[in-house]
């Protein structure tokens, strides 16, 4: 177990950030440290606020990657509500 990353293991987590896989950037964070989830996912959190500052161009899809996920689920857990509601 890590502590601390390497360069070539931030490459590969940005490389899953960029294929806009953080959950997979999370999973390798993990992998490479020992880290829990927990400060696995805060190290990933900061490391793409980081990215962000440094080049806002590049890197500010990233904000909504996690989020669209999120979203999707939600407007079919809410579509389906509404049309139980109507069957029903």
């Amino acid at each position: 177990m890590a502590d601390r990353l390497t360069e070539e293991q931030i490459e590969k987590i940005v490389e899953e950030l960029e294929a806009e896989n953080k959950i997979g950037a999370i999973k390798i964070c993990r992998e490479f440290t020992g880290w829990g989830l927990k400060e696995s996912k805060e190290f990933v959190d900061n490391y793409v606020n980081d990215l962000i500052e440094r080049d806002p161009e590049k890197y500010s899809h990233l904000l909504s990657a996690g989020s669209r996920g999120c979203f999707g689920v939600m407007a079919v857990v809410g579509f389906s509500l509404g049309i139980i509601i109507i069957l029903v």
